[in-house]
């Protein structure tokens, strides 16, 4: 402040003398005193004595208090100079209010008497001084106190409506830069507002005042395109908008719920991210919930390659994100190696427009398949193979993790596996028995070692005739070997033998080995005694898997058992 206000230091007595200063043309009031006159001045002395000391300690506790007030002075000029002006007429009001006061003690000392008159003077100017500091510091405190409380602001005038207060201007035109730049995002063009505004000073709460973000709410609150909606992002691309939140919700719960396989499963979530967030938008965005249920529980159209020269499954499975098990999968009536046949394949199956995963955890039994062991055996010939131990399979409690997407199967993943019954490994004997020459020995040895079901001879089985060789039945796969060395004349389907081998080991002996399922040897092969030449099956005229055995000279049928050694 560039106002002092002190009273002029012409107007003060000279320093803080504990005698005072006799004023010109009277007599020093130690000269010729009464009793009554000493003691006035001794009370006089002390009193002055005792101001002048608390003036001074005062002035020394005054000292921070002071250079406080002056570096919250230069803080404060910004802020208003009408608040200091205020208090520089509170403290000149109060001194001249002092003044008057002392001028009245001045004249009442004058009309009491000569000595009175320098006595009252002393008083009064020391005492009034000190209120005089007593009220600045008070009316210091009080200001300080509502300063807490309020401040200078600007109140906004929109368009002729007050819509409140900001700290400053510069506040309200960053509000106004950002409008702009959100609203022009959202409406996609750009949008520049023109806002009619006036500011208007005024002392306020510190409450009332805005922040930023609330004057961008008001300012968008002015835009008819845009409107605070609730907006449904999928992935991070808006969908659509509505203004009820809880019919909105109650269509997202109802396709989830959809999907809960009638409460079996654990969790249920979408696919994607599924957000649904307050905010500003455009207001086009807005439709009913009718309208939103149908888009929601719609599904995307499937989609399809269009077939080019020189594709190939892989190369199309690779350009689309996809495995070539997949891809053959939606195309399983396609040939891969013929893909001219087809104008497009199809890629990806309509889906709904939101994916629901689910995730269940199941109990099942799964059955431990047997291993096969095998050891050597030298009572075979090499080749030979005998099945010492039968395995067995086990069982196992499965405790898994089932993962669906849209109702299908995506993976599992195992928890525990309690075994409750363990599986018997089989024992497999293999012939390490050199093979003779490939040459007939004159007798035969039994093809396969089963289970003999029926004789050579007469039998009712598809009419009553002759049975022309021995049945020994046994499981599909188990192997049949030559019954002695010699040469393969027939191997391929005969009528009613289905999958037939013909030996012949000469001598004009044939053996016949039919209802085969799987043939290892060809015709005009050379194989000895013991070979493996084929599978015991089922194929023919049969009632169940079985080898049918025959032996013939010349032509005729004769009874095998007459001919194996």
């Amino acid at each position: 402040m560039s106002q002092s206000i002190r009273p002029s230091r012409a107007t003060e007595t000279p320093g803080y003398s504990p005698v005072p200063l006799r004023p010109e043309g009277q007599e020093s009031l130690r000269r010729g005193g009464a009793p009554r006159r000493a003691l006035v001045f001794w009370a006089v002395r002390q009193w002055r004595w005792l101001g002048a000391s608390a003036h001074q300690s005062l002035h020394r506790a005054m000292r921070p208090v002071v250079s406080a007030l002056k570096h919250v002075d230069n803080a404060w000029q910004d802020a208003g100079q009408w608040l200091w002006t205020l208090l520089y007429t509170f403290a000149v009001m109060t001194a001249r209010g002092a003044a008057h006061v002392q001028i009245g003690f001045i004249g009442f000392s004058r009309a009491s008497g000569r000595n009175w008159h320098n006595v009252l003077i002393v008083l009064s100017r020391r005492f009034f001084r000190r209120m005089t500091l007593v009220f600045l510091f008070s009316g210091a405190c009080l200001f300080f106190i509502i300063a807490s409380f309020y401040t200078l602001g600007l109140e906004v005038i929109l368009n002729g409506k007050s819509i409140g207060f900001v700290a400053s201007s510069a506040e309200f035109d960053r509000a106004v830069d950002n409008v702009s730049q959100r609203a022009s995002e959202i409406l996609k063009y750009p949008y520049y507002p023109n806002p009619d505004v006036a500011y208007q000073y005024s002392v306020v709460d510190r409450k009332a005042i805005f922040n930023q973000a609330e004057v961008e709410e008001q300012l968008f609150s002015q835009i008819a395109d845009i409107k605070k909606l609730y907006v449904l992002t999928v992935d991070d691309v808006v969908i659509t908008a509505t203004s009820d939140l809880t019919g909105l919700q109650a269509v997202l719960d109802g396709i989830l719920q959809s999907h809960n396989m009638n409460g079996t499963v654990d969790t249920v979530n979408f696919v994607q991210d599924v957000q649904i967030t307050y905010q500003w938008t455009d207001a086009a965005l807005e439709k009913p919930l009718q309208d939103i249920s149908t888009l929601l529980n719609s599904k995307r159209d499937a989609r399809y390659y269009q077939v080019q020269a020189g594709d190939t499954f892989s190369g199309i499975a690779l350009r689309n994100g996809m495995s070539e098990a997949d891809l053959q999968a939606y195309n399983r009536n396609v040939d891969p190696a013929d893909l001219t046949a087809v104008p497009k394949l199809l890629i990806q199956n309509p889906l709904p427009f939101l994916s629901v995963e689910t995730r269940q955890r199941v109990y099942y039994d799964e059955i431990i398949p047997y291993s096969s062991v095998t050891v050597k055996d030298d009572k075979f010939y090499v080749g030979e193979s005998k099945v010492r131990v039968q395995g067995m399979n086990g069982m196992a409690l499965i405790t898994a993790d089932l993962r669906f997407v849209d109702g299908e199967e995506y993976g599992r993943v195992e928890v525990s596996r309690d075994v409750s019954l363990a599986p018997l490994q089989e024992v497999i004997a293999e012939g390490t028995r050199k093979m003779k020459p490939k040459l007939p020995t004159g007798t035969l040895t039994q093809p396969y070692f089963g289970t003999i079901t029926s004789e050579y001879g007469w039998r009712d089985l598809f009419g009553y005739r002759v049975h022309e060789g021995l049945d020994i039945a046994g499981p599909i796969g188990s192997p049949i070997v030559a019954a002695d060395g010699g040469e393969v004349i027939f191997s391929g389907t005969r009528n009613g033998y289905g999958l037939c081998i013909m030996i012949d080991h000469g001598g004009g002996l044939v053996t016949l080995y039919g209802h085969c399922s799987k043939l290892l040897v060809e015709e005009g092969q050379i194989v000895s005694k013991g070979e493996l030449i084929a599978k015991v099956g089922a194929t023919g005229r049969v009632t169940g898997p079985h080898l049918h055995f025959e032996t013939r000279v010349n032509g005729e049928s004769v009874d095998p058992r007459n001919y194996i050694g």
